[in-house]
């Protein structure tokens, strides 16, 4: 960089640094208040209640509490609407979409409501989308076989169904032991093995 550039680039950045403190002391500066950004704008109705606070509290005309909130006069002048009212259409649509495809995205989902004739904006689908929860994660429910309840069959006499099962566990001392403990279906009494070993083999395939 030869010595006119290097000046030029010198002034360049001292110019900025002075626009930077200026905007900083005045409030007016991308960014301010020890490098956090400024606040984000209000909502048009905090906007319009703080208009309304200005001009009832501290008496100023409408034109100039708009001019300081940042608020159009036709804005003020315009009936609010209710944004639960407004959306209906949208979240009765998307819950019959989900409902019958549950496993859909936003974008399967607007693709959807735009195939059936709806033309909302995809960023209104989306805030609705997000409002109703729908972009967290969704459980639904195991399908499980319902069957209708049988009581269980006992043999009428003893001696005739024995229901065998393996048992392990740990003494207090860390040994452990195995188990075969037998019910007789009859009359539910429980007979033990102890010390019985289980060996598995596997069986060949040929």
């Amino acid at each position: 960089m030869s010595l006119p550039e290097l000046k030029r680039f010198k002034e360049q950045e001292a110019e900025n640094a002075r626009h930077q403190a200026d905007g900083c002391r005045t409030g007016t500066g991308e960014h301010c208040h020890q490098g956090r950004p400024l606040p984000k704008a209000l909502a048009p109705s905090a906007k319009r209640s703080a208009v309304e606070t200005m001009v009832q509290d501290h008496r100023l005309s409408k034109a100039r509490a708009c001019q300081i909130a940042g608020l159009s006069r036709a804005a003020l002048y315009r009936e609010p609407v209710n944004r639960i009212e407004r959306d209906a259409p949208v979240v009765n649509a998307l819950n019959d979409t989900v409902t019958l495809h549950g496993r859909w995205g936003f974008w399967k989902c607007f693709q959807r409501l735009r195939y059936q004739g709806h033309g909302w904006n995809h960023r209104r689908v989306h805030r609705v989308y997000c409002s109703l929860k729908l972009n967290l994660p969704r459980r639904t429910k195991k399908r499980v076989i319902t069957r209708d309840r049988q009581p269980l069959a006992a043999p009428p006499t003893v001696n005739q169904v024995w229901a065998p099962d393996f048992m392990h566990g740990t003494l207090h001392d860390g040994r452990k032991f195995r188990l075969l403990s037998v019910i007789e279906a009859g009359n539910r009494q429980k007979y033990w093995m102890p010390g019985y070993s289980i060996h598995w083999r596997r069986r060949s395939r040929s």
